[in-house]
This record gives structure tokens, C-alpha cells and sequence, in this order.
């Protein structure tokens, strides 16, 4: 199997193989980063699919062709935009699905590239190979392809995070290191885990190795096989052959040069040789494996040798007539069409552009709108020129039926012009063709029951219903209107409500004041914009989660802080009707103090724990003031009689505490030489300074029995200005405020 390059290698190879599918996925690697391509065989062969290669900016037409003959739907591109660049999979989105399994390094992409895989069954054997060099794991692709055994990567001397990450997956897995110490230590294997280790005194050793272990344990037959070069660190020829010789369960060995076929390779075919009744594959012209070393290997496997290509000698060329003179061509490319399609703009020329120069998306300016007046700029986030052709992606679709204009602003490096360097000149305002259907209306994508807030004889809960799709403006092409229906089912009688929604931009309809029970729904999508009339789809939704009423609170114990505030280890009780489930211990219980969420169950130390009937929430936090609003609030997480408990919107005299907070004003309050001082009392307290229209001026925290000293100076005070000073107790005013009447500043 042999093409002009290696590219052409894998497409000669996949064409002998591989027949068309329907909706195939194919592995794409680059020609030159030859691990990426080996570690990819094990997933081709999860999808019956070929390796194919590319070189890191172009693909040639020959692959890409190769990609259409095969059924693609799916490229999977193996490795990062270093190995196989941006610009190479922006040209095949234009034709198949495109997806990257791209790491931070090779052991990482190899890692990825295992989570791609079509069946997700545990491995039997996983190969650890060595990161810094291909051969162990070439020898290797044809059972990772035909058994679904993965190729992973690791240093000589550690074992990448990755690796380790992946192996975690399959604990039952046998690990099976390829190559000997040289490639990956003793250390290295027993932190791996290996079981086993594939190894010879050099690489043709060590891929005899691997053929008699595919034929002990991979289930190979081994009556054929596949050879490629093996000498130096490019592998080219075999990168493609894993899959091809997966089908016929035939090992790959590897000679030694192209004039060599190698003392280890010769042996292990004619120590095998009455069973080879199969095919042999060679991979790679006969500057890669020369014609000696195929037919040593046909005369050590006891098989005919295959006839060297005959070259035809060449036949005399009279020599031509010189041409008359070709004018130079000084004529500059014309635009002829500019169609859009959602993100997709193609622009077409009279005649081929120079691929090599393509100019940055900022050369292009492209507005759309209902009309030129209200157009608005599209950003081009990509460019791409092949043959006569520049393909443009826009950063949002175009909408039905609006109105597309682009322009184009020369850049000084990379502009569009033909291959005699004549450059397209700039233009602005061209109208382009809007070829973007008209859009479907969205689908139904979830509904939700939302039991709304419950409180005594409180008897209603709520729908809501939602879609994929936001209503758009008339005449946008997208969905109008919205019709949704629901009807009570169980218990029947209730007769059906509808809601009609047309609001631009509306996701969802709301039912409120519902009576318990089980509903069903009915959604229709309306397109009025569509030139034979409006467009409708419609979605039955026929049993809805039942809508349950929340279990309210009967009563809440404070007692725990009648002195004005929560110590670490107080603890509040919610009363319920009956015991309480907690569902998990994420239930979501909140203490309040003045309608502010103070700490939950959830807070470093808090605890939840149910006694009888009472929900007991415990501090594990400070102390916190709550005056006479302390509330407990049930979010989620907690039942009762498998209906949850929902505090949220209850009314708070249900569960507020109501006792009484006494107090002291501060005493031995004077100014003296514009310093006002004064004694807190016997409680932590926050002391402030206001005037007679209740102005702050200053204050702070005064701890129990302690002193307070504040400089008014500069706080734009007048001589004689009235001033008090408030004392304020767990955030609620003190009777008793003490007044200053005079004040020198």
C-alpha cells in the first residue's frame, strides 16, 4: 500500500479497505505527530473507521474525498491546533461535524481520546507505551484497534497525571507496558500497576513481541501480516496501519532500513511461516521498504515473491513548438455572487484566489437587519479560501429574511488576489443573497411544577411551562406565538385554561391559583411570518408532576434566646404538624434576624437534627443579635408525610419570636472641649450620636460595661446644637435615650 505521500498512503489504504457506511465517524491525525495518530487507532476501531492524515494547515483534496467516499458525518480530530491547525478544521465544518480530543501534551490528548470511544465497556488490556517515541505502540495498533484496548502514554521515570486519571477507569484492566526499561522503568511499570511487559533488545524485538502476544491473547490468527518501516523517528507508513490490519488480524513488524529486512522480523516468519495462508501487507513505496526487503520476507514467510512494479520506458517527446507569447494576466478577480446561510457566507469569483493569502475576518464587514436603515454589524469570526471561493463564519445567524450587506477593506499582508498576485479590489455595501430557511418553531423543552408559598388555608400552587425558543419580533422568521393549554386530569371537572403568549422574547406561561392535583399540558408554536400561511407545531405534554401544597409550620420556639441573641450551641425549634423527613443533608434550613438570612444549615457547624415533630436548627457560628425577629425558613430537603416543607412567604407572627428585649440608656454623658464621652451598660451595645432630626454624626460598638469617646470636631456642628446619644440593644432601640443640650465646638 503506497501513495505518492504519506497522505496518500492512508487514503490508498482506507480506499482497499474500507467500503462506504452511512454516518461514519473518522479519525483525522496529523501526518507528522506521530503519537497522536497511534493513540487514535484504538478509537477508530470502536467505530470501524480508517486513520486518516493531514499535514497541520492544508488537507488535500484527495482526504478530504476519501472522507465523502467513507459516509462521514463526524471527523474526530486527534491532537491540538499545534499538530492540526484552526484554519484545517474550519474547512471540514463546511462539509462534516467536526470535534478535537486535544490535551495539554500527548499523554493528555492520548487520555481524551479514550473518552470518545463508541462503547464505553471496561477494557480486558490497556498498552502503556512510552511518550517519546512511537514504534512500541505502532506494533501495538492492530490489537488496540480490533479489541478496543486502549494506547496510553507515560514518562520513563513518572506517570503523567492523565495516564493515572485514565487507569483509574478501569480498575479490572490488565496493564500491559511496551518496551523495556530503556522506554519505561521498573518503577514506572510497578507504579502503573503492569502485569505484564512486551519488550526485546530493540524495537523489532519488541514488535515479535507484541505479534505473539496478539496471537497468545489478542485473539489474532496471525495467518497474514503487515510490515512497515521501522528504522528512524518517523513512522509515517505505519501511523495508518492499526485498523487496515485489525480487520484481518494480522500483527505489524516493523524492518529494520529500506534495504533490510532485520535478523528479528526474518526469524519470526520463518519460525511462523506454514501458518501464514493470509494476506501480507506492505506499507510504503520502495523508498520506504525496497524490493530486497519484501522479497526477504516473502522467502523467510515461504511465500511467492511479488513481482517489483514495472516502470515503462519512456517514449520520445518531440520536441514542441515553442508557444506564441501568453499576454500577462493583469486582470484583478471579480465578485460574481455573495449567498448567506445562518453563519455560513460564501463569496464566489470569476476566477481561483491564492489559498496562501487569506485575509484576517477584519477585512470583512457584514450588516443585517429588517432593512438597510436598522442593519446592524455581524462579526466575521473566521475566513477560508479554496479555489474561486471565500467561505466566511459569522458569530450569530443571519435571520430569515433580513436584509445582508458586506463589505471588504483590503489589508495591507494577506489580501484576496488570484495566482497572478492581481488583488480584489475593496467594496462596500454589496447586498448578499439571504438563502437561511425559514425557522421552524421551537420545541418544548421542560415544564416545571412550582408549589408556590403556603400558609393557613392557603389552597393554590402554580405551572410553569417552558421552551427552547424565545418569541421573536414580526417578520424575523422565528416563532410568533405561543399557545399553551392545560387541563386538569385527576381529579376531572375542571374545565381547560389557556394561555396565549406573543410578548417578544417570552420563554414560558405561567398558571397560578391551581387546585391540587395532576394536569397535562398542550404547547402550539406559531410561525406567522411563512409565506403559505402560518407555520405550527405542536407538543403534548400528557401527564405533568403532580402539584402538592407545601406543609406549613404550626409554631416556633425562641426561648433558647430570650436574652437578644444566639450563642454557638443555642438552638431554635420549628413545630410541624408531624415528624419531619429530612430527604438529604443539603436540606436547606435558614436562621433569620430581622428578615436577613443570618446562617443555615449548611454553615461550618451548624447542625439539623429532627425530634417528634420539631425541626432543630443548632448554631455552630458567633453569637448573633435577632431582637424580637428571629424566623426559622424551610427551603428544600425537608417532608412531611412526603409533601415538603415550605416556610417561604409564611406569614412571620407563625414563627417569629416575640419576647421582650429590656434595655439602659448610657449614662455620665457629657462633651467636653468638643469630645463627647459617656458609660455603655451592662450589655454589648451599639452607642450612637445623632441629631434632633435624627442625622448619624457618630457611634460604634460599646462591649458590656464599657466607656465610649467620640471627637465631634469637624463634623459641622453649631454651638448650642441639640444632640442625643441612642442606645441600641441586638438592633432595636432602648428606652431611655440620653439628650445633650449643649455642645462646644
Amino acid at each position: 500500500m503506497e501513495g505518492a505521500s504519506r497522505y496518500a498512503t492512508a487514503v490508498q489504504a482506507s480506499a482497499s479497505t474500507f467500503s462506504p457506511a452511512v454516518d461514519r465517524t473518522v479519525l483525522l491525525a496529523s501526518g507528522t505527530s506521530t503519537v497522536d495518530a497511534l493513540s487514535a487507532s484504538y478509537l477508530a476501531g470502536s467505530y470501524d473507521s480508517p486513520v486518516l492524515l493531514t499535514a497541520r494547515d492544508t488537507i488535500t483534496s484527495e482526504t478530504i474525498a476519501e472522507l465523502r467516499r467513507l459516509g462521514a458525518t463526524r471527523v474526530v480530530i486527534a491532537g491540538g491546533e499545534n499538530a492540526v491547525s484552526a484554519e484545517v478544521a474550519t474547512l471540514l465544518q463546511e462539509s462534516f461535524t467536526v470535534e478535537r480530543a486535544a490535551g495539554s501534551d500527548r499523554y493528555d490528548t492520548a487520555a481524551q481520546l479514550t473518552e470518545l470511544v463508541a462503547d464505553d465497556g471496561a477494557p480486558e488490556v490497556v498498552f502503556v507505551a512510552a511518550g517519546g517515541g512511537a514504534a512500541d505502540a505502532a506494533a501495538a495498533s492492530p490489537m488496540a484497534a480490533a479489541n478496543g484496548w486502549p494506547i496510553l502514554l507515560t514518562g520513563r521515570d513518572d506517570v503523567p497525571a492523565p495516564t493515572r486519571d485514565a487507569l483509574e477507569r478501569w480498575p479490572d484492566a490488565e496493564v500491559v507496558v511496551l518496551g523495556g526499561t530503556a522506554a519505561v522503568s521498573d518503577a514506572t511499570a510497578r507504579e502503573l500497576g503492569a502485569e505484564t511487559r512486551l519488550q526485546g533488545g530493540d524495537r523489532y524485538d519488541t514488535a515479535v513481541a507484541v505479534a505473539d502476544f496478539a496471537t497468545d491473547r489478542g485473539g489474532f490468527s496471525g495467518t497474514g501480516f503487515g510490515l512497515a518501516l521501522g528504522s528512524g523517528g518517523d513512522l509515517a507508513d505505519a501511523l495508518v496501519a492499526g485498523p487496515i490490519l485489525a480487520r484481518s488480524q494480522a500483527p505489524l513488524l516493523l524492518a529494520s532500513s529500506p534495504q533490510s529486512l532485520g535478523a528479528a522480523t526474518e526469524t519470526y516468519l520463518t519460525d511462523n511461516a506454514d501458518r501464514f495462508t493470509g494476506e501480507a501487507l506492505v506499507f510504503g513505496g520502495s523508498g520506504a521498504v525496497g524490493q530486497d526487503v519484501v522479497a526477504a520476507a516473502a522467502t523467510a514467510a515461504d511465500a511467492p515473491v511479488p513481482s517489483p512494479p514495472v516502470t515503462p520506458a519512456p517514449t520520445p517527446v518531440p520536441t514542441p513548438t515553442p508557444p506564441p507569447s501568453t499576454p500577462v494576466d493583469r486582470t484583478a478577480p471579480t465578485l460574481t455572487t455573495a449567498v448567506v446561510d445562518g453563519t455560513a457566507l460564501q463569496l464566489t469569483f470569476d476566477e481561483p484566489l491564492l489559498a496562501t493569502s487569506t485575509p484576517a475576518p477584519q477585512a470583512f464587514t457584514v450588516s443585517a437587519g429588517p432593512d438597510l436603515q436598522s442593519s446592524q454589524p455581524v462579526q466575521v469570526t473566521g475566513v477560508t479560501v479554496l479555489q474561486s471561493s471565500v467561505s466566511l463564519v459569522l458569530a450569530a445567524p443571519v435571520a430569515y429574511g433580513q436584509v445582508v450587506t458586506i463589505a471588504y477593506d483590503p489589508p495591507q499582508t494577506g489580501s484576496l488576489q488570484d495566482r497572478a498576485a492581481n488583488r480584489v479590489a475593496g467594496f462596500s455595501g454589496r447586498l448578499v443573497s439571504n438563502s437561511t430557511p425559514e425557522a421552524a418553531p421551537g420545541a418544548v423543552r421542560n415544564v416545571q411544577v412550582v408549589t408556590s408559598a403556603v400558609s393557613a388555608g392557603q389552597t393554590d400552587g402554580s405551572i410553569r411551562v417552558t421552551w427552547e425558543a424565545p418569541l421573536a419580533a414580526p417578520g424575523s422568521g422565528g416563532v410568533d406565538e405561543y399557545e399553551v393549554t392545560l387541563t386538569r386530569t385527576s381529579p376531572p371537572g375542571a374545565q381547560p385554561t389557556t394561555r396565549t403568549i406573543s410578548a417578544a422574547g417570552a420563554r414560558e406561561a405561567i398558571f397560578s391559583a391551581l387546585a391540587p392535583g395532576q394536569y397535562s399540558a398542550d404547547v402550539v408554536a406559531r410561525n406567522q411570518d411563512a409565506a403559505a400561511g402560518a407555520v405550527t407545531t405542536s407538543t403534548s405534554l400528557p401527564e405533568l408532576p403532580p402539584v402538592e401544597l407545601g406543609v406549613a409550620p404550626t409554631s416556633a420556639d425562641f426561648t433558647a434566646v430570650a436574652d437578644g441573641r444566639l450563642d454557638p450551641g443555642d438552638s431554635v425549634r420549628l413545630t410541624l404538624p408531624a415528624p419531619p423527613v429530612l430527604q438529604d443533608a443539603a436540606a436547606a434550613v435558614y436562621f433569620a434576624a430581622n428578615g436577613y438570612e443570618t446562617f443555615y444549615s449548611a454553615s461550618p457547624g451548624t447542625t439539623i437534627t429532627v425530634d417528634g415533630n420539631d425541626l432543630v436548627l443548632t448554631n455552630g457560628g458567633p453569637y448573633i443579635y435577632g431582637g424580637s425577629a428571629f424566623q426559622v425558613r424551610v427551603f428544600r430537603g425537608v417532608t412531611v408525610g412526603g409533601r415538603p416543607v415550605n416556610t417561604w412567604g409564611v406569614d412571620p407572627a407563625v414563627i417569629s419570636n416575640s419576647t421582650a428585649r429590656a434595655g439602659a440608656a448610657p449614662t455620665n454623658v457629657s462633651v467636653v472641649g468638643g469630645v463627647l464621652s459617656g458609660d455603655a451598660p451592662s450589655t454589648d451595645s451599639l452607642v450612637e450620636v445623632r441629631t434632633a432630626t435624627g442625622a448619624y454624626v457618630g457611634g460604634g460598638y460599646v462591649p458590656a460595661g464599657g466607656s465610649f469617646s467620640y471627637d465631634l470636631r469637624n463634623r459641622n456642628l453649631t454651638a448650642g446644637q441639640p444632640l442625643y446619644v441612642v442606645q441600641w440593644n441586638a438592633y432595636n432601640q432602648m428606652p431611655g435615650a440620653a439628650a445633650v443640650t449643649s455642645f462646644t465646638p
